[in-house]
């Protein structure tokens, strides 16, 4: 039995990542969700969140995603999602001002709520990403 899995992360621009890893923890929409291989066949909505991959030779990739599905099935799991983003990339400072910004938007309407809410959320999980990585957060 193989002790990893294929494991490719796609966004509409691009592969983002194409690798066997050993694990998987996944940014699902209730919550994180761990993949290990022969884990049995899957489908799950993606939210905003970090999604951390553990490689063989001891090393862990850290990405936030945003949103998308995963599915995994046979030894393969796929993460298909609107946005990714490797955590080293993450502008900490502007994406705190981001932060800032949506949060002090005055919504007018239930559109304009739910957009707010979506931006505050991506940021507040951008800046928890950028921390899994500093080692000032626990994932």
């Amino acid at each position: 039995m193989d002790a990893s899995f294929q494991c490719t992360l796609i966004t509409p621009q691009q592969l983002v990542f194409d690798e066997k890893v050993i694990y998987a923890s996944v940014p699902a929409w209730d919550g994180l969700l761990g993949v290990a291989p022969s884990r049995s066949p899957l489908l799950v909505k993606l939210g905003n969140g970090p999604l951390r991959l553990d490689l063989a030779e001891g090393k862990s990739r850290l990405f936030f995603l945003a949103g998308g599905f995963a599915q995994m099935n046979g030894e393969a799991l796929s993460l298909i999602t609107e946005e990714a983003m490797a955590a080293e990339d993450i502008d900490r400072s502007q994406t705190e001002k981001d932060f800032q910004q949506a949060r002090q938007t005055k919504p007018a309407g239930d559109e304009a709520l739910a957009e707010k809410q979506h931006h505050v959320n991506r940021a507040r999980m951008m800046i928890h990403v950028a921390d899994l990585l500093e080692g000032k957060a626990k994932a």
